[in-house]
């Protein structure tokens, strides 16, 4: 009779521990790739970042960017970044290049979230140098007095870009991948440009 008692109680902590499972897992409203250490550091240090960028047509693997946050200056640019590169609220994953231009730059699409949609937040105002390889996220207009951007990201490609009101403040520069971007900037509108793999590089 013991043992049955035991052999009952091992299978309802299994139970238990299968649903607490099921319940966190339906809290990612995407799926995110194993390899990625989730809570391995806080947003509140620097990280480089890593997207891996392919060809929606042929699949074809284009290369590798590489970005340094720099959240001593853009402390919420850069936890949203974080987040979305983790896949926490939303995912960057799969998320397409929405447009390039030779010289100047390359914009990412917002990041892929449950609702579909993006919320606005206030840009954080520093005096990080916009210049080639800034990354910074696009601006959606002000709001008392302050400039609001969603999290579609820009990655400058020159030392003058153009003031057309696009840019927002930088949260991060890019540490390898320029001539990635480069190519890149000469497709154009890159509806066919995907990241395809993302991730924290761990000195």
């Amino acid at each position: 009779m013991e043992n049955s008692g035991e052999h009952k109680q091992q299978e309802e902590r299994t139970s238990l521990d299968e649903k607490t499972d099921s319940n966190q897992m339906q809290t990612f409203p995407v799926q995110v790739p194993q390899h990625i250490p989730v809570l391995h550091r806080s947003h509140s240090t620097r990280t480089n970042y890593f997207l891996d960028v392919k060809s929606n047509r042929n699949d074809c693997l284009l290369g590798r960017i590489v970005i340094e946050s720099r959240p001593e200056s853009a402390p919420e640019m850069c936890r949203v970044f974080h987040n979305f590169v983790c896949g926490i609220g939303g995912i960057y994953l799969g998320s397409k290049m929405m447009k390039g231009i030779p010289d100047k730059y390359i914009i990412f699409q917002n990041a892929i979230v449950k609702d579909g949609g993006g919320a606005m937040f206030p840009a954080d105002e520093n005096d990080l140098v916009i210049r080639r390889g800034a990354i910074g996220m696009r601006s959606q207009g002000f709001e008392n007095g302050r400039k609001l951007v969603k999290s579609q990201f820009y990655i400058v490609l020159s030392d003058n870009p153009p003031s057309d009101g696009q840019f927002s403040y930088v949260f991060g520069y890019l540490t390898a991948g320029y001539s990635v971007c480069d190519e890149l900037s000469k497709m154009g509108h890159g509806e066919n440009v995907i990241i395809s793999d993302l991730g924290i590089l761990v000195k």
